[in-house]
């Protein structure tokens, strides 16, 4: 009976542990399936010379990479898909423009090309300035920092909300 009630009580603080390291997991992941992703469409976007887009479906957690359409079209979409794929319904996603940089030389923030779940990258090597910030049902979190110049990501820890 001594030896039950040990396991339980064992098992009672390692379960929650376990929990967080999974979900803590999923974060990395997430934010390193983005890493990838960005480095891919930026490489992309250098190598062909044609703009391409990163659509993120918040409520679905999908995201979409392909060429964009040109602004003539006025589309948002990806015209050609390269690459699709989903992230764990766990693990939230926001995208918000980045106050510290300008993006890709648009001065008017009402840009209708600016749309705040999509991210663009140029055939020039920069990108958009933009956010993007994942956080789990804790509220741990990541933020990644877009550098609109060099098209790569600077990578915050947020503390717990």
């Amino acid at each position: 009976m001594i030896v039950i009630i040990l396991i339980g009580v064992v098992t009672a603080v390692v379960l929650p542990e376990m929990r967080g390291t999974y979900e803590d997991m999923l974060l990395r992941s997430t934010s390193r399936k983005i890493l990838d992703l960005s480095a891919l469409a930026s490489s992309r976007a250098v190598t062909t010379g044609k703009e391409q887009q990163i659509k993120f479906d918040t409520v679905h957690a999908s995201y979409d990479l392909g060429e964009a359409k040109s602004p003539m079209d006025g589309g948002f979409a990806a015209e050609k898909s390269f690459e699709k794929g989903n992230w764990d319904t766990r693990i939230v996603i926001e995208l918000r423009r980045s106050e510290l940089e300008p993006s890709h030389g648009e001065e008017i923030e009402e840009n209708p090309k600016n749309k705040p779940d999509v991210l663009s990258f140029f055939s020039d090597g920069t990108a958009d300035a933009k956010e993007i910030r994942l956080h789990d049902r804790q509220g741990v979190g990541i933020t990644l920092k877009m550098n609109a110049t060099t098209a790569r990501f600077r990578i915050v820890e947020d503390l717990r909300e």
